[in-house]
């Protein structure tokens, strides 16, 4: 008794593919998974609140008299 020739195909071309397969699972390009990003730093709520603060002062320093050139703060009188 033996197995019969379309049996003994159909075996081969299962062990043949099954070995293709196997081998693409193999490799390691498609079993490595995705790179994991690092997660995103939450912003310092306090650190914001005194730059903003910062920000603001400066603002305010740019703006009106005390800005001119004309105004005093170093005690030199312009034209006398």
């Amino acid at each position: 008794m033996g197995i019969d020739p379309v049996t003994l195909t159909a075996i081969g071309a299962v062990l043949s593919g099954g070995s293709a397969l196997m081998g693409a699972l193999n490799k390691p390009d498609a079993a490595a998974p995705p790179p994991v990003e690092p997660a995103t730093p939450m912003p310092d709520e306090e650190a914001l609140k005194k730059a903003r603060r910062r920000s603001i002062s400066a603002q305010l320093g740019r703006r009106g008299r005390q800005s001119t050139i004309l105004t005093d703060t170093g005690g030199d009188a312009l034209g006398g």
